[in-house]
């Protein structure tokens, strides 16, 4: 069996904060499964004749994919090595992790973070996708995107999305908003949550304009997209960065409606309260995560046996539970196979470019209240 070591934290910096916290790609809807669960799957063998039993994987990932829940998972199969949890919160601080040296065997990341420097600085294996069981299973659309592979080889595997949209109270919203200008289009004005992140401001008020790819906007357009954010900013009653944050602006009924991931809808559902997620039609971000295996891995093959432990149907099954959407096309079932039709425009989730000063002198400026 898998056996578990105790996780550890890693942390690092501020700026790299938005793409980590909002890091979304293009994604052609259609093989997308989300929502379901489903009976027991087969048993994934995590093995390498090359590893001795008190060998170690060292896991790096956000929190949530080392969960209780999803160590658990991981545990029900047979290997000759042991789990090691090492969490980081945002992109950069994973690249940190991997410069410093330290002992990473599989890394988690979003394309729309240091995907790129990662590959381009060789900190990446080329990951031989014949190896990986659960390969043939995955959405082609998320197989198939251009930041996973250089030169034609893959250094990432996809293992779910989580969409943004519109998180709203059943119980006061009467008329679930269906789109970002639904939300501020309401009289009276509906006091809104949003993640604490100007990129998020960018791909919402850049989708409402009209604006299909919130990454290419150019001058007169970012001034558009920033006068638009200041005109909604008495509706804005909360800035939040986490669940739990978000949970209270709700539970005190501050808000009655958030711009949020689907991950975090369920979340505070699983908190008891009563919240339901939207898509928003003109665009949903996305934020793809991702497995890789690094350069300075112990055993490559033990490696690629967690990535498919990942990919699992038990797994993704659990990933789905808690609103992703499952790379493996087979951890859904029938009744959540329209989801995805929701998505009819995917975007990317980068910066316009030379933001970076711009985006943080106007979100400090919006939340001092000024304008």
């Amino acid at each position: 069996m898998l056996s578990i070591i105790a996780a550890t934290v890693v942390r690092t910096s501020p700026l790299t904060r938005a793409l980590g916290a909002l890091s979304v790609l293009a994604l052609a809807a259609a093989p997308l499964l989300l929502g379901a669960c489903g009976a027991a799957a087969p048993t994934v063998v995590l093995a390498s004749p090359t590893t001795a039993p008190q060998e170690r994987v060292v896991v790096l990932a956000r929190p949530p994919w080392l969960v209780p829940a999803a160590l658990a998972t991981l545990a029900r199969y047979p290997t000759p090595a042991a789990v090691e949890g090492r969490t980081y919160q945002w992109g950069e601080d994973a690249l940190a992790a991997l410069r410093s040296g330290a002992r990473v065997d599989v890394v988690e990341v979003s394309p729309g973070e240091n995907a790129a420097e990662l590959i381009g600085s060789g900190m990446l294996q080329v990951v031989d996708t014949s190896r990986l069981r659960f390969w043939d299973a995955l959405a082609p659309a998320l197989k198939s995107l251009p930041a996973l592979a250089r030169d034609g080889e893959l250094y990432l595997v996809p293992v779910a999305a989580d969409p943004f949209g519109i998180i709203y109270d059943e119980r006061f919203v009467q008329r679930p908003p269906r789109a970002w200008r639904d939300v501020f289009r309401s009289r009276p004005r509906v006091p809104v949550a949003v993640l604490d992140n100007p990129l998020v401001a960018i791909e919402v008020a850049a989708l409402a304009l009209g604006y299909r790819d919130p990454s290419a906007l150019d001058e007169r357009q970012k001034q558009r997209v920033k006068g638009f954010v200041f005109r909604q900013r008495r509706a804005l009653r909360g800035f939040y960065d986490s669940d739990a944050e978000l949970a209270r602006l709700f539970a005190r009924r501050r808000i009655t409606v958030a711009l949020g991931f689907r991950s975090t809808a369920f979340a505070l559902r699983r908190r008891g309260l009563p919240v339901c997620f939207a898509f928003a039609r003109e665009g949903q971000p996305l934020r793809i995560s991702c497995l890789g295996v690094s350069r300075d891995a112990a055993d490559p093959g033990i490696a690629r046996g967690v990535i498919d432990a990942y990919l699992s149907l038990p797994m993704q099954r659990l990933l789905t539970r808690r609103g992703l959407l499952a790379a493996n096309r087979k951890a859904s079932g029938a009744a959540s196979r329209a989801a995805p039709a929701r998505l009819t425009n995917p975007v990317v989730a980068a910066a316009p470019l030379n933001t970076d000063l711009w985006l943080d002198s106007w979100w400090r400026e919006l939340k001092a209240g000024r304008g």
